[in-house]
């Protein structure tokens, strides 16, 4: 069950809720005394901040609270919390339902004895939702890829998303699970077997359908040899969609 709560008047809420077909309860606390109370009373939203800018000297602009989800079990004890860093940035409530590749949108690849993919539950975007990009690397039995640092003349593992457009993406890989030593005797973090992160992408305005692109670089090897340096691209059609209404069409020529 969904619930939200701002520090607006139950009136607007109740226009908001009607004008955006929204079914879920929608708790007015105006005043900001609940808010407060939590401690999550932004006592001064920034000027300006990544894509996104705010005016402080707008009465709309107080008693904020910072953008933020709490996740409960059935018995109501919050088992996860997340924060934003900007009121105009929202998470999707697949990014706490849904697990990694099982995605409506997915892409595959792989070369050799290493298979990848990358997800998205929906291949729609709205205005400043924070989407969770899900990734996945399996590695065969027997081999591993390097992380960073890698050994001279090894490829490390590294990747780079693109949405093709101004947008604010962001992830932190995974730390390695095993470490290799060659033969002098130092030792270099690798991943092994299946390894799986999350990103997220925050595109700021609906600019029709794009491109979301994940570029791999990576080496697989093994105790006794590495194969040739692959570089994959595997890449999401994402289609814009405004707050309201249906999904953008792009001009045509």
């Amino acid at each position: 069950m969904i619930v939200a709560m701002s520090y607006d008047s139950v009136e607007l809420l109740e226009q908001f809720a009607s004008s955006r077909g929204i079914r879920f309860p929608l708790l007015s606390d105006e005043g900001s005394r609940v808010i407060e109370a939590l401690g999550l009373l932004h006592e001064q939203l920034t000027s300006a901040l990544g894509l996104y800018s705010a005016r402080n000297d707008l009465d709309r602009f107080r008693r904020v609270a910072y953008p933020c989800t709490f996740l409960l079990d059935r018995s109501g004890v919050v088992i996860d919390k997340v924060f934003e860093e900007h009121h105009l940035v929202r998470r999707t409530s697949d990014w706490f339902l849904s697990a990694a590749d099982d995605g409506t949108a997915v892409a595959r690849g792989g070369a050799g004895s290493v298979g990848i993919s990358i997800s998205l539950p929906s291949d729609g975007y709205r205005p400043g939702q924070k989407l969770p990009l899900s990734v996945v690397l399996e590695i065969a039995p027997g081999y591993h890829v390097y992380a960073q640092p890698a050994p001279d003349g090894v490829r490390s593992f590294r990747i780079r998303i693109d949405a093709g457009v101004d947008a604010t993406i962001t992830q932190d890989l995974p730390a390695p699970a095993g470490r290799i030593r060659d033969d002098l005797g130092e030792e270099f973090p690798v991943y092994e077997e299946s390894v799986s992160w999350r990103a997220s992408v925050v595109i700021p305005s609906n600019q029709g359908d794009i491109p979301l692109s994940a570029h791999f670089t990576f080496q697989v090897c093994s105790d006794l040899t590495c194969e040739p340096p692959i570089e994959l691209e595997l890449t999401l059609m994402l289609r814009g969609h405004d707050l309201d209404g249906p999904p953008a069409v792009p001009e045509a020529g």
